[in-house]
């Protein structure tokens, strides 16, 4: 398998503030991906970017090898389900699955009203009457059934209680195992999907942080602690994202290969994803 999406020196900017700067990566075909990040760290203008809704000032935006801008053809292969993707307010949710398959070739409406079931959505609700939480259930049911080769989630759980959470994850990876389509979920609930995405890119402030497997990513994270001497000299040679000391002890976050052998003057842990973005980003 290729890539489905593919950013080369892709920069963007508002004004004065620079949103991506000259940003590369790219996101292979029939993955579960992690776009993660806090708040205006620049993944909505990623997916904007992705979906042609905005438009870049430097750089390529490719989807299966296609420039996306203007593209019909590229952007029917994409499902985007954003925060603010427009609704009909009158529109019921059973003519809502029937107007999305005459977008969507694969759209299953079967299927889409199969998830309403288990998620308690009543089909003929129409929008606008819809609470905060089941108008995010609404969308969902829309990507998962879309059936596209690229599904986009922003922030997809945002609103939802903790059973209505754990049902989207469940069906989403039973959907990716029937279809393996590409998969995008960008969030800043990092620690809540660090076990069902494949591979994530981590961004901060319009740059890319870290790109890779999460297996990969996590190999090579560790916390070292322990009296400052004995730290300072190990953690010398070694790719340090933060420090800090007190009292005599210091405490240190690494992102490198190590060998996990028993020193008797200091602690070394593995750690989260979460904590290694944080580690990252405060810094």
């Amino acid at each position: 398998m290729g890539n489905s999406i593919v950013f080369k020196n892709v920069s963007k900017s508002y004004g004065k503030v620079n949103v991506l700067d000259n940003i590369s990566f790219s996101i292979d075909e029939g993955k579960i991906y992690g776009l993660i990040g806090r708040n205006g760290a620049g993944k909505t203008t990623i997916l904007n970017l992705i979906t042609d809704r905005i438009f870049k000032e430097s750089g390529e935006v490719k989807v299966f090898n296609e420039d996306v801008h203007e593209n019909e053809k590229a952007l029917r292969k994409i499902y985007f389900m954003s925060e603010n993707i427009y609704m009909i307010k009158s529109m019921k949710v059973k003519e809502f699955f029937n107007w999305m398959s005459k977008f969507y070739k694969n759209f299953d409406v079967n299927y889409a009203k199969e998830l309403c079931k288990k998620f308690d959505l009543d089909i003929n609700k129409k929008f606008g009457s819809l609470s905060t939480g089941y108008k995010t259930i609404y969308k969902i049911i829309g990507a998962l059934a879309s059936n596209a080769e690229i599904i986009i989630y922003d922030e997809p759980v945002l609103g939802l209680d903790v059973n209505h959470r754990e049902l989207f994850y469940k069906e989403l990876l039973k959907s990716y195992d029937k279809n393996e389509n590409t998969i995008i979920i960008s969030t800043h609930l990092i620690e809540e999907v660090s076990g069902i995405i494949e591979k994530a890119i981590l961004i901060n402030k319009g740059n890319i942080i870290l790109d890779g497997y999460i297996d990969e990513i996590l190999f090579k994270s560790f916390k070292i602690s322990g009296e400052s001497k004995a730290v300072e000299k190990f953690i010398e040679t070694k790719n340090v994202i933060s420090k800090e000391n007190f009292n005599g002890i210091t405490k240190a976050v690494i992102y490198d290969e190590i060998e996990e052998k028993a020193i008797s003057e200091i602690k070394i842990e593995k750690i989260k994803l979460q904590d290694l973005y944080l580690s990252f980003t405060n810094r």
